[in-house]
């Protein structure tokens, strides 16, 4: 299963990622075998307090999925720039690429204890994308590191 933001920038640089080979991810393309649960922030959406309640949804869907699709992964990939993070941990944070990259990877490490309690079966890695000097999402960066699939 796929957690992503709402970020539409990011939706067309997700999709193809998933939609082919991505080295230390998986080794096959994705399309057509994976669920997705989109969510303002991707992980921080799921477990930064100014968004409490939210979890609840992501949890009962991600059970959902489990059981009528039988996944057996979860991919969270949180990006660059995402408003949510502004939201969750103010402006300066978000503004400052080190404190961003370890708000997303704090956030990215919750979620892995989280699943590991409520799914201990199930394998997790969570990604990283920002844009490149032209832009684009296109620099992709492991928060936390699972099993490659395929």
């Amino acid at each position: 299963m796929l957690l992503s933001c709402v970020d539409p920038r990011t939706q067309s640089p997700i999709a193809a990622w998933m939609d082919g080979p991505a080295p230390g991810s998986h080794a096959i393309s994705l399309d057509g075998k994976y669920s997705q649960f989109t969510i303002a922030g991707a992980a921080v959406g799921v477990v930064a307090p100014a968004f409490e309640g939210w979890e609840k949804t992501f949890w009962d869907n991600l059970g959902a999925s489990v059981q009528l699709h039988g996944i057996t992964t979860l991919i969270a990939v949180d990006h660059g720039n995402c408003g949510a993070l502004g939201i969750a941990y103010g402006a300066h944070v978000l503004n400052d690429p080190k404190l961003e990259l370890a708000a997303h990877m704090a956030d990215a490490m919750r979620l892995k204890e989280e699943l590991a309690y409520r799914h201990p079966d199930l394998d997790y890695q969570a990604w990283f994308v920002d844009r490149d000097p032209a832009g684009r999402f296109s620099k992709w960066t492991t928060l936390v590191a699972g099993p490659e699939i395929g």
